[in-house]
């Protein structure tokens, strides 16, 4: 029975009620009857109207993708296709992101934050807790991506999209491809002198390390590969006795780019994966979503790289949708917030959003489904879904003082890192 009836039968009943106790009464019980039952319509009345009054949710998507627009409009065609969702409208939010906020602000109902804070936030209680139950198709998630999402075992939010450093090589570079790890990669290339940013013709490591915070990650990648052993640094590493084997790992990277080539700032987020793309350049670290500047892909191999001489430990950043816990009072909104989540995080609409009508955006789906779906039309989706089914893959976690913590080390790292001043 859908709504509009269930609503029609709960008018019927109050009034052939009324008409019942009218018969059946004196006049002054008649007249008591019917004030008494005139409150209980009107209050039947109110509650109908306000479950159809129209409420906006207020989101706020991850910015740093590369066509955060027609995300939006994805999930927005979704969600209205919906006749249920009619009276319920969505507000994008364009100017927030999880990088520089240290609380999630009052007035949004849903954001998607990275997960290195998601122990942050839901320590503060700005999270509201998900049940798995109520998440579609929770096994359709990658299994390392369901676990990186619990904090203390709880689950917060649910996974759009994951994101690495990965290592991009040409298909005959053999000796690139079988290094597997930053110190033989190095043994490879050595270091790479020059003096404009853009590397020459098949030179040089490509690779962005002109941001602070991109470069503490890398340390706690680092760090991580150097011990072999995942952490979600719910304590975060000592920043009085900074870690040399993370610190050398760096370096090399910074040695095998040239310094001009490792801090020089593009002004676009992408620019350095269209110049390897053009052929300069002999290898490329970059994100997966980097790949719609490079052109055509039929010499492109894509792979992890341990940042210590040991197995690769590869660590993914998770795009997480999650719901304001300002909403846990409001039961109707929280209803609409959780089926929002759903569509926002559902693999047709993650999927339809990467293939952008055939432009593909190339990001990393944290469900396995939309791998099947996309790799008929994009070959490379075929390399990035042996790399996302990695038994060793895990979600890039920190601690409770993530903010506070990556403020600090941006004043510690720079001192031990090459040309970084």
């Amino acid at each position: 029975m859908n709504k509009r009836n269930i609503l029609a039968g709960i008018r019927k009943g109050i009034f052939l009620l009324l008409a019942v106790t009218t018969v059946f009464t004196g006049c002054g019980q008649q007249r008591a009857s019917q004030t008494n039952l005139t409150k209980e319509t009107e209050q039947a009345a109110n509650s109908i109207n306000k479950s159809d009054d129209a409420i906006t949710l207020s989101v706020a998507l991850f910015p740093y993708v590369p066509d955060v627009e027609y995300f939006e409009k994805v999930i927005t065609d979704t969600w209205k296709s919906d006749v249920s969702h009619d009276n319920v409208n969505l507000e994008f939010i364009t100017d927030w992101d999880c990088y520089s906020s240290v609380e999630v602000p009052d007035e949004y109902d849903i954001v998607v934050l990275d997960a290195i804070y998601l122990r942050e936030y839901a320590e503060k209680g700005e999270l509201l807790a998900v049940n798995e139950a109520d998440i579609n198709d929770y096994e359709d998630i990658l299994p390392f991506v369901r676990e990186g999402l619990k904090v203390d075992g709880t689950t917060y939010g649910m996974p759009e999209m994951i994101c690495a450093n990965l290592f991009f090589y040409r298909s005959e570079d053999t000796d690139v491809a079988q290094a597997g790890n930053v110190d033989k990669l190095y043994e490879v290339m050595g270091s790479y002198e020059y003096t404009q940013a853009e590397p020459e013709k098949g030179k040089g490591l490509i690779i962005d390390m002109s941001s602070g915070t991109g470069n503490i990650c890398l340390y706690l990648d680092a760090i991580t590969d150097e011990k072999a052993v995942y952490s979600d640094f719910a304590q975060m590493p000592d920043l009085e006795n900074i870690d040399e084997g993370a610190v050398q790992s760096l370096n090399e990277l910074i040695l095998m780019a040239g310094e001009k080539g490792a801090y020089y700032e593009t002004g676009g987020d992408y620019d350095r994966a269209g110049w390897f793309g053009s052929g300069s350049g002999r290898t490329y670290i970059g994100y997966s979503e980097s790949m719609a500047q490079m052109g055509v892909l039929d010499d492109v191999k894509v792979s992890t790289l341990s940042l210590a001489d040991r197995e690769d430990i590869p660590l993914f950043y998770v795009d997480v949708a999650a719901i304001n816990s300002n909403l846990s009072m409001d039961e109707r909104k929280k209803e609409y917030a959780l089926e929002l989540l759903n569509v926002i995080a559902g693999s047709d609409v993650i999927t339809q959003t990467i293939k952008r009508d055939n432009n593909c955006q190339f990001i990393l789906p944290a469900r396995s489904s939309c791998y099947l779906a996309l790799k008929e039309d994009f070959p490379i989706y075929k390399q990035l879904e042996a790399i996302v089914q990695n038994s060793n893959n895990h979600v890039f976690r920190m601690g409770a003082d993530a903010h506070e913590y990556i403020k600090k080390a941006k004043e510690i790292l720079p001192y031990y890192l090459l040309g970084d001043e």
